[in-house]
């Protein structure tokens, strides 16, 4: 894993796996392979840096841009991704509630539950 991470916002390990993803500033997210100590690949997408990373069992992540006001679901296998908005304001955190379900907030407090086939609500803390 010599590959340079260039400042790393957030790391998440696929559940059960040694699968890592690294959402970073340079808009970019990293696939790596830490039993293997290697690069897999990088996702691309996000028109500012990534803030948050989460990911569950299956092979996906979720991460946020920040600035660019949107989730994305990244779907491994498929080399494809859902786009999630509907912030005013800087998305900057994910995290999942199950493998269908998650949360993302803003810099203004507000909090969104969304369903992964584009379903949402919100509520602001």
């Amino acid at each position: 894993m010599a590959r340079a991470l260039r400042t790393p916002q957030g790391l998440a390990f696929r559940r059960g796996t040694y699968q890592l993803f690294s959402a970073s500033e340079d808009r970019t997210i990293k696939v790596w392979e830490v039993a293997e100590k290697a690069y897999v690949e990088t996702l691309f997408g996000h028109q500012e840096g990534v803030l948050s990373v989460d990911a569950l069992s299956r092979e996906r992540c979720l991460t946020c841009g920040g600035r660019d006001r949107t989730a994305r679901l990244w779907k491994i296998p498929e080399e494809s991704h859902l786009v999630f908005r509907g912030h005013n304001t800087s998305m900057d955190v994910v995290r999942w509630l199950s493998d269908d379900a998650f949360v993302s907030g803003d810099d203004a407090g507000c909090v969104r539950a969304r369903g992964s086939c584009g379903g949402r609500g919100s509520a602001t803390g």
